[in-house]
């Protein structure tokens, strides 16, 4: 699925809400790259509709020797940037299992109070 209708299917999910109840919210899992395929949507569509999502990608600099690694090489780099350019809020996801549950109650009340997406 492209980039664009996982967009559309995220703001679904947060629209349609649960039995009307309108506080259902996805979760986008990318790679770095996808960020970039991703940034028209959640532009244009997040910011102008106040659709909260958690997304959740890498900043893959791995085995530089490789070709799948090497087209990383780049944009794993530059995504803290473009996540900042586009005014969502980042931090880097937790390392150790049993941080993962407590680090994302609080980025939930802020896509709450904000009505934006929060990147890990």
């Amino acid at each position: 699925m492209g980039t664009k209708a996982m967009r559309g299917m995220i703001a679904g999910i947060a629209i349609a809400g649960d039995n009307g109840v309108p506080h259902r919210r996805g979760i986008t899992m990318m790679q770095n790259s996808g960020l970039g395929n991703a940034v028209s949507p959640l532009t244009s569509l997040t910011w102008t509709f106040s659709i909260a999502q958690l997304l959740i990608g890498d900043l893959a600099r791995l085995n530089l020797g490789s070709l799948m690694s090497r087209s990383h090489a780049l944009m794993g780099p530059i995504t803290p940037d473009h996540v900042g350019t586009m005014q969502i809020p980042w931090e880097l996801f937790p390392t150790e299992t049993k941080d993962i549950g407590p680090a994302l109650e609080p980025r939930d009340r802020a896509m709450d109070r904000s009505g934006r997406p929060y990147a890990l």
